[in-house]
């Protein structure tokens, strides 16, 4: 075997037991790679993508060819896809979104346009670049789609998609209602795929009407039509129509297991009740089967949440609380988006005598995706419990915002920015030199503001500008400064422009 790597990443290969290759030396040498010709079994490997893990280990799902194969087929069948369609791909790798958003494009000869995370964390900057590129097929997560809906609210204008599809997290489906009373629901459609890293992808689709939108609940329909599912108890029997039970995946999509992890495979991929030689994969999800057979989801059984639309075991993120300096026990806590199912801000409890330190965030910035480093911590002398010696998570004190004296915003900029703020988080006022995340702001509002502020200013501010300025003070000289160098931009061509004309004359 051999690994190739590029010069910026060999030294994430420290541990590698392979011969690793850099592609600059094959380059700087002249030398080709080449490819051996040998047929290909449908039964290898095709990707490994880690899932969040409750001891705080991460599981690496093993996915096969012959899964990903029948994935573009039954997909395929749930929608009109041609090769003059253009794609979007706007998420990570680390993520089993772009197994369809890639392959699902150049499977039907079709365009795929890669969006830069810069791009997808700014709904008004991905409305702007979907619309520009003519994308037609568009995947996103509920939380994301939230804020491309308010975003299109503000500037609205013709959009060349036919179809979107909604995956990653719980779908609360009256949120879709001024998207459909602005556009309809005939094109684009909407189709809401439940879908799981062990089963590869999408598991069911639901195409949606009006009427559903009127309806409560995340109805995300039947079976791809090479998976089975059942609604079982926990002695693995089957419940009937309107009972709610733990989802079990079967048929064609489901995976190999994790690797290198038997017990934990043993665990979740169970020899099939009824049909010798399969198995069946175990969710964690609760979900109750309709009478007309399809599914709404309830919500997950165990400790995983979703976090801006990556499922997550909040144990790994207590892990790596425990392992920082001077922290003797950890625990996590992730408060829900008002309304939602998703997580809009995760606090990290620490028992601990030092006072909360900026490095705490910096290590475990190094150690986890952004989205899993906790918004805020809480320390106490020690974790609380119940009598029976397990942590009273209904104990824990809410995180303190420090109280800061009232400053008045000052000029035409703070006090706009301070307005918004205020609106997004419900708040009677804010002060230019309040913080954002002290008053109880997160990613999701975040992108809201900044699609406001962009919309207000013409002023595209980057998320990591916002995060870095994080006061009205911060933000509105972020905002004045952003519009200063527009205007000597156009100082600038404009004085190119007069330059060529005295040149023709």
């Amino acid at each position: 075997d051999l690994i190739l790597a590029e010069a910026r990443t060999r030294a994430a290969l420290s541990m590698a037991t392979g011969p690793v290759c850099l592609l600059e030396d094959a380059v700087a040498a002249g030398r080709g790679l080449t490819c051996k010709s040998e047929s290909m079994d449908d039964q290898q490997a095709a990707y490994v993508i880690y899932t969040s893990g409750s001891t705080g280990r991460p599981k690496g799902v093993v996915v096969e060819y012959r899964q990903v194969a029948r994935l573009l087929t039954a997909c395929a069948a749930e929608m009109d896809l041609t090769s003059a369609d253009v794609w979007s791909c706007c998420h990570s790798a680390a993520f089993d979104f772009p197994v369809w958003e890639i392959w699902g494009a150049l499977a039907h000869g079709a365009r795929v346009v890669l969006l830069s995370a810069e791009i997808t964390r700014d709904p008004a900057a991905l409305r702007d670049e979907l619309r520009e590129r003519q994308v037609t097929v568009l995947s996103q997560t509920p939380s994301s789609f939230g804020g491309l809906v308010a975003a299109d609210m503000m500037r609205s204008a013709p959009w060349k998609l036919r179809y979107i599809i909604f995956g990653g997290e719980a779908l609360r489906l009256d949120m879709l209602r001024p998207w459909g009373e602005q556009h309809g629901l005939e094109q684009p459609a909407l189709i809401n795929m439940y879908g799981i890293t062990e089963t590869t992808v999408h598991v069911t689709a639901a195409h949606l009407t009006m009427q559903d939108l009127a309806a409560a609940g995340s109805w995300i329909g039947g079976p791809l039509r090479d998976l089975d599912l059942w609604v079982l108890d926990h002695e693995l029997r089957p419940l009937a129509a309107g009972c709610g039970g733990e989802l079990y995946v079967g048929g064609a999509g489901v995976a190999r297991g994790y690797l290198n992890q038997p017990g934990r495979t043993a665990e979740r991929f169970l020899p099939h009740p009824w049909r010798s030689g399969e198995r069946l994969y175990r969710t964690g999800d609760k979900v109750v089967c309709r009478p007309d057979g399809t599914l709404e989801y309830l919500g997950r059984l165990d400790s995983q949440v979703q976090i801006r639309g990556h499922r997550v075991e909040l144990g790994e993120i207590e892990a790596a609380l425990r392992d920082l300096p001077a922290v003797q026990d950890a625990v996590v806590v992730a408060n829900p988006v008002e309304g939602g199912s998703s997580v809009g801000a995760v606090v990290g409890y620490l028992a601990s005598d030092a006072a909360p330190e900026s490095s705490w965030r910096e290590a475990l910035a190094a150690r986890l995706p952004h989205y899993m480093v906790p918004d805020a911590f809480v320390v106490l002398p020690r974790l609380p419990l119940t009598p029976n010696g397990k942590v009273d998570r209904r104990a824990l004190p809410a995180p303190d915002r420090p109280e800061v004296a009232y400053e008045e915003p000052e000029g035409a900029m703070e006090s706009r920015v301070a307005e918004i703020w205020s609106d997004v988080l419900s708040l009677e006022r804010v002060g230019r030199s309040d913080d954002f995340f002290s008053l109880g702001g997160h990613s999701l509002r975040a992108a809201q503001i900044i699609a406001r502020l962009r919309e207000e200013t013409g002023v595209e501010l980057s998320t990591a500008v916002f995060f870095t300025a994080a006061t009205v003070r911060g933000v509105a000289l972020a905002l004045e400064e952003g519009q200063t160098s527009t205007t000597d931009n156009l100082d600038r061509i404009s004085a190119l422009l007069d330059e060529l004309d005295d040149e023709d004359d």
